[in-house]
């Protein structure tokens, strides 16, 4: 029974590791197809055609307005018709059809950096599944290897307990132990699959293994500038929209509405007519001073926009130092762990298998030798994907 279990996870481990050579998903294609999504391309096609069509439309004139009128006096002797045509056009003042334009590239730009800002979400998604999934995969493959050693272990402990040189408890140990490691196996099993399945539907392609290293490396992080936040930029734009509302309420304060116009009348009195031109102007009263309560708002909205940002720039600065300093912290200890397994623990194995064969060791001591090997498998796994973390928290907070 137990020399037929080898036989299967040998057998089932060898195509395992063929098929991640062969063909594996990596953050790299992750990050391709997450650009190619067909929904994110739609929306950025129909945001640039906006923002070509509002830039075109900002700062023009106002239409012309053309007015026809006819007035009828009754007299006692006659009647007498007049009737006009004017064309009439709203001025602006000077400099406000560029403050116009201005507001307009700001606000477009405020949508795209809006958009960018649901791309970063989403890659953000992406990366902490696909590492997610990495992460479980590679305990799967540190479970593997101990259920492996297991059951070898098993076999020599049943030929023993056979021969008489072994007892009945430590047999029902062993098989135990390979009973519990199978079940979580198998629990690990269905949670690999179902990062990979979310995976494969966010992507829309099919994901069956994976590939890449769990621990960062973070040489492309020393000079990190948090001027490149997505939010921080989307703040930038907002304030500036905020400032170019206020140079264009304080351009209008002084100017008041008014509109120019030309014009045609003819005036009928009985077997009389009198035409000519005529010239207007319109202009608003400033009685009420709405100009300048417009005025004072748009100043206290661009300086809560400064405050607003200057605050999210702190914030953002100590984020980016609190992800710095946890990242180098389970780097560290990732180190450590890794250190631990190859120069340590390796070799220890080899050793333990050796003097119980040799009759030196008991089952329980080398069963304590392999738990050592994975629970250190399990803390390298643990403060890479710690790391990782971190590092794609960093990775968000610098907009790559």
């Amino acid at each position: 029974m137990n020399t037929k279990l080898v036989l299967t996870l040998v057998l089932l481990s060898a195509p395992f590791n063929m098929a991640i050579s062969a063909s594996a998903l990596t953050e790299e294609a992750l990050m391709r197809y997450a650009q190619q999504n067909p929904h994110l391309i739609q929306m950025k096609q129909n945001q640039q055609q906006a923002a070509k069509t509002q830039l075109n439309q900002a700062g023009r004139w106002a239409d012309p307005r053309i007015e026809i009128t006819q007035e009828q006096t009754s007299r006692s002797a006659s009647n007498e018709q007049e009737t006009s045509v004017w064309l009439k056009q709203d001025l602006k003042p000077w400099g406000l059809t560029d403050l116009e334009k201005q507001a307009t590239e700001q606000q477009n730009l405020t949508q795209a950096l809006r958009l960018n800002l649901r791309q970063q979400d989403w890659t953000l998604r992406l990366r902490t599944l696909f590492y997610q999934a990495l992460a479980a995969e590679q305990q799967r493959q540190a479970l593997s290897r101990y259920y492996q050693q297991l059951s070898e272990m098993a076999l020599m402990v049943e030929q023993r307990w056979q021969l008489g040189d072994a007892s009945k408890l430590d047999l029902f140990r062993i098989q135990t132990e390979l009973r519990a490691i199978e079940a979580e196996r198998l629990g690990l099993d269905d949670t690999l699959q179902t990062y990979k399945q979310t995976l494969a539907s966010l992507l829309d392609i099919s994901v069956i293994n994976l590939d890449g290293q769990l621990l960062p490396k973070t040489h492309s992080l020393q000079l990190a500038d948090i001027e490149q936040n997505p939010n921080l930029q989307l703040m930038t734009t907002q304030t500036n929209l905020k400032l170019a509302h206020q140079q264009a309420a304080a351009k209008q304060l002084y100017w008041p509405d008014f509109s120019v116009g030309v014009g045609y009348s003819q005036i009928s009195e009985a077997s009389e007519k009198a035409d000519g031109f005529k010239i207007g102007l319109e202009m608003s009263l400033p009685l009420f001073s709405r100009k300048k309560g417009a005025l004072i708002l748009a100043q206290t909205q661009a300086i809560h926009a400064q405050s607003e940002r200057q605050l999210l720039q702190q914030t953002l600065e100590t984020e980016l130092n609190q992800h710095l300093a946890s990242l180098r912290q389970q780097q560290a200890q990732a180190e450590t762990w890794q250190g631990l397994i190859k120069q340590q623990n390796q070799p220890m194995v080899t050793m333990a298998q050796a003097s119980y064969q040799a009759g030196e060791l008991s089952m329980i001591e080398l069963l304590d030798v392999y738990r050592a090997e994975l629970a250190h498998h399990k803390n390298y796994l643990n403060s890479a994907f710690k790391a990782r973390e971190h590092y794609i928290q960093l990775q968000y907070l610098l907009g790559n």
